[in-house]
């Protein structure tokens, strides 16, 4: 008797859970982020700012129960600027030299995510993906004696796995959050160099990444049939 009981509970938990997930549901999610950091040495002989925005909008549709097939897109763009000073004798500040970047890097690709019930209001979730991916970035610089400016375009592709949870507050909202990804990218770059002929080159990369900048969060709004 015991076991039918617990076997019902369960049932009703796992139902519950995946009624959002359920085959035929079209999940509009997204994610936005915004980031300002500044740096000031004590001494006041350096300053540094970097400020990023990203958006990452998605679509996708349930094929079946718990399994999700859909597109993502990711734009970041970001701008630094750092100064470098010199301490003169009457305690004023003489400008040595100064540095400014723009970076923009733009993602998109189809994944594949899997939904592992909890509880009725929690899911682990497993998503596998491929990216195509395309960046920029632009850097100038100015010394007492001269200028540089250099600049750097990079395509390639993206695939791997991540890990995520999701909270459900309500049946159609979706609290997301995913930490850690492991994957294998390789990229083509062609670089311009002041003074210097443009060369290109290729990378690849293959590991786990646990560092902060995969900490992710999103909101996703489950519309069923």
């Amino acid at each position: 008797m015991k076991k039918l009981f617990f076997a019902a509970v369960f049932a009703c938990f796992s139902s519950a859970a995946f009624a959002q997930t359920s085959q035929g549901t079209i999940v509009a999610s997204g994610s936005l982020g915004y980031q300002n950091i500044t740096h000031k040495s004590d001494a006041d002989t350096d300053k540094a700012g970097n400020k990023s925005f990203t958006i990452a909008p998605s679509i996708g549709y349930m094929l079946r129960d718990g399994l999700e097939a859909g597109i993502s897109t990711d734009y970041t763009s970001s701008s630094g600027e750092s100064n470098f000073y010199s301490i003169m004798p009457d305690g004023s500040r003489e400008l040595l030299s100064s540095r400014e970047t723009s970076d923009r890097c733009f993602a998109i690709g189809p994944y594949l995510r899997k939904y592992f019930s909890v509880s009725e209001k929690i899911v682990f979730t497993g998503q596998a993906y491929i990216n195509y991916i395309s960046t920029e970035h632009d850097s100038h610089s100015d010394y007492d004696n001269g200028s540089s400016r250099s600049s750097n375009t990079s395509t390639g592709f993206g695939i791997g796995v991540k890990p995520g949870i999701t909270f459900f507050p309500t049946p159609e909202i979706g609290l997301s959050a995913g930490f850690g990804n492991l994957g294998y990218t390789r990229s083509t770059s062609t670089s311009e160099l002041a003074y210097f002929e443009d060369y290109k080159s290729t990378s690849s990369d293959f590991g786990l990444n646990l560092s902060g900048s995969t900490l992710s969060f999103g909101l996703g709004y489950f519309i069923s049939r």
